[in-house]
């Protein structure tokens, strides 16, 4: 017999509603009794039915991965990272490859967000750094974070890193062990990071 709300609501001695702002993750509720209604969520291994969430909450639980770099070890990493987010709060993630040179981008991303109900877009570069279409998102209220972005909007969830220091750093030590003849990879072309790395190499 299937596990219900009503069984972890009497495991964790909450009402039924308690344990339905913790799934949904609503804000208000005390981090003890979180803590005690996902013990009895783990416990009992109670599964919420998505469906019924997705009518309650109005979300659909599905972010999509925007991607246009052929670098697929770099994907792998950052698509991993993205699939245990998602595995930890219960959303379902779709990798959606983009062409950045294309004049209908924007169009063909907004029809996808409305045909597949994405509830956030991931986008990495060279993506992440097209501010024409990001702002495009932002004026048909679709929610995204960006990877990597040239330009660090306050305002805007991103994920980012010092590459030039890191590119200083990593070539200084190699110097140190005495290697003169030292070679640079470098990354998208149209990838702002990919600069500022050559930069902090040279």
């Amino acid at each position: 017999m299937a596990v219900t709300i009503k069984d972890v609501s009497k495991d964790a001695s909450v009402s039924i509603k308690t344990v339905s702002r913790v799934i949904n993750n609503e804000a208000n509720v005390a981090e003890a009794t979180k803590n005690k209604v996902l013990a009895s969520v783990k416990k009992l291994g109670f599964k919420p039915n998505k469906s019924a969430q997705s009518l309650r909450s109005k979300k659909s639980y599905m972010l999509a991965l925007l991607y246009d770099n052929p670098n697929k070890s770099y994907l792998a990493d950052v698509q991993s990272g993205i699939f245990n987010a998602c595995k930890n709060t219960g959303y379902n993630l779709v990798i959606q490859e983009c062409n950045y040179k294309s004049s209908e981008l924007t169009n063909d991303i907004i029809q996808f967000v409305k045909d597949f109900k994405i509830d956030g877009l991931v986008i990495t570069p060279p993506l992440s750094d097209m501010q024409d279409f990001l702002s495009n998102l932002e004026a048909n209220k679709i929610e995204y974070a960006v990877i990597a972005p040239r330009i660090m909007n306050p305002d805007s969830l991103y994920v980012s890193s010092n590459d030039y220091e890191a590119a200083y750093n990593l070539t200084s030590e190699i110097i140190k062990h005495r290697h003169r003849d030292i070679g640079f990879i470098k990354g998208h072309p149209k990838h702002s990071a990919s600069l500022l790395r050559f930069n902090g190499f040279l």
